[in-house]
């Protein structure tokens, strides 16, 4: 089993013209709407308006990287959008209060600027998400063109029976 998997994502431009018509644009270097930190109760995956385009590009890889692992259930828990313009970057992190997280490139100018995941050595392409343990640092070097990505963190779980019933 691999920790980091990519996933094509079916039907891709019609996604993408859908969900960067979501997605406002300026000409800040890195601008975006990551306002995760804060109370986990608050948190609405469905509340941002590109979410139902989201689901529909990642539940295909989600179902696969949980089958892969032998869970049968997850839960999608925060997400955000990304929009880095020539020299943008973002630092070398990891995302807490979730146990995956995932990475959808949505538009990628320049293949030199796919999300950097330490411990992997591909290069995700436009058009593919990236699902991988949310303790694993990952970041976004200084790109050479316009990079959008829509991030979400989410849980996944091997529903165990109680102790009692496996007693």
């Amino acid at each position: 089993m691999k920790h980091v998997q990519v996933f094509a994502i079916d039907n891709f431009d019609s996604l993408q013209k859908e969900a960067l018509l979501q997605i406002p644009v300026s000409n800040e270097p890195v601008y975006g709407d990551y306002d995760v930190h804060g109370d986990p109760t608050k948190w609405d995956f469905d509340s941002k308006p590109y979410s139902d385009v989201t689901r529909r590009i990642i539940t295909p890889a989600i179902s696969k990287y949980c089958k892969s692992w032998e869970c049968i259930s997850c839960a999608l828990n925060t997400l955000w959008y990304h929009v880095y313009n020539k020299g943008g970057s973002y630092m070398s992190h990891t995302h807490t209060l979730a146990n995956m997280t995932g990475v959808i490139h949505l538009l990628l100018e320049d293949e030199r600027d796919c999300t950097t995941i330490v411990g992997y050595d591909g290069k995700i392409k436009e058009g593919e998400v990236v699902l991988f343990p949310s303790m694993t640092p990952h970041k976004s070097n200084p790109v050479h063109g316009k990079k959008i990505i829509i991030g979400f963190n989410w849980d996944m779980y091997s529903d165990m029976k109680t102790r009692e019933e496996v007693q």
